[in-house]
């Protein structure tokens, strides 16, 4: 009667510890960003949404890749981590989106 026990803890532990197989992750490497939208308007003291698009070399969109952010002027407008632009005063900035080295960016226009 051990020994049956011993054998059913065995096989449910091989259970247990079986790894199923899964789908293979994408790991193309990002060939370019898309910023959406490619230029916009915004009010000192007003906020407009960018999003940033890593793709592969043939357009494909890549998913859960990092993307940093960054203003050309931050006295003009800033920007978060998650692409929200805040207009600052007026004139024009460029914001770019990197991710794995590729860039994009996205020309705002800051209005008084």
């Amino acid at each position: 009667m051990m020994h049956l026990r011993h054998m059913t803890l065995l096989l449910l532990i091989g259970l247990v510890t079986c790894r199923l197989p899964t789908r293979p992750v994408d790991r193309s490497p990002v060939a370019s960003v898309t910023v959406t939208p490619a230029s916009a308007s915004v009010m000192a003291g007003g906020t407009v949404q960018l999003t940033a698009t890593p793709q592969d070399s043939n357009g494909n969109p890549l998913s859960d890749r990092p993307v940093t952010w960054a203003s050309g002027n931050t006295a003009v407008a800033t920007v978060t981590d998650t692409g929200m632009v805040s207009g600052v005063a007026a004139g024009s900035v460029m914001i770019t989106a990197t991710s794995e080295g590729q860039s994009g960016i996205s020309s705002i226009t800051v209005t008084p």
